[in-house]
């Protein structure tokens, strides 16, 4: 794995990372279509510093299972999901904070510019705040709808290039 370009497939000059940043000698990533409908890999010679690549099955299971939660908050029994999503991000948060990989998709820069660090480690920080939140099914709709859209942020940026939330940074 490498890192991403967020540039269209086929671009010439410099590739950019979801944060602005540009770096020099790696194949942006082609788009599917009729013709090659898988992602292919990208040259040998690629330019990976400052790019974590290891993932970990179970950290992707555990934000697989959590995106799942997350996806509808109008679903029944909003209670309960928003505790088992909390204890979701628990696992998580503590594979991640005991240095186990990270799941699959995310790319993690090692030399991300400050900005990049305060909106991820934001986005950690208003996640963890809903899914602690308790109350009645009004409250934990409210609490899973915020919650789904700090992981959308949080993951997003996870998988275009980002560095680690601060209490995840290793």
């Amino acid at each position: 794995m490498t890192k991403p370009c967020v540039r269209d497939a086929g671009h010439s000059g410099y590739c950019q990372d979801g944060w602005g940043g540009t770096f020099q000698g790696v194949t942006p990533r082609p788009k599917a279509s009729a013709d090659s409908p898988v992602d292919e890999t990208h040259d040998e010679n690629e330019d990976t510093m400052g790019t974590e690549t290891k993932t970990d099955p179970g950290t992707t299971r555990t934000a697989a299972a959590l995106s799942a939660i997350l996806a509808v908050p109008d679903a029944p029994q909003k209670a309960q999901r928003l505790k088992d999503a909390d204890a979701l991000f628990e696992l998580l948060d503590t594979a991640l904070r005991d240095g186990r990989d990270v799941p699959e998709g995310w790319h993690v820069e090692t030399d991300a510019p400050v900005t990049a660090h305060a909106y991820v480690t934001s986005a950690y920080d208003e996640l963890s705040e809903a899914l602690r939140e308790r109350g009645n099914a009004r409250v934990a709709r409210k609490a899973l709808a915020t919650a789904k859209a700090w992981w959308g942020a949080l993951d997003s940026a996870m998988r275009v290039g980002s560095p680690l939330p601060e209490p995840w940074t290793r």
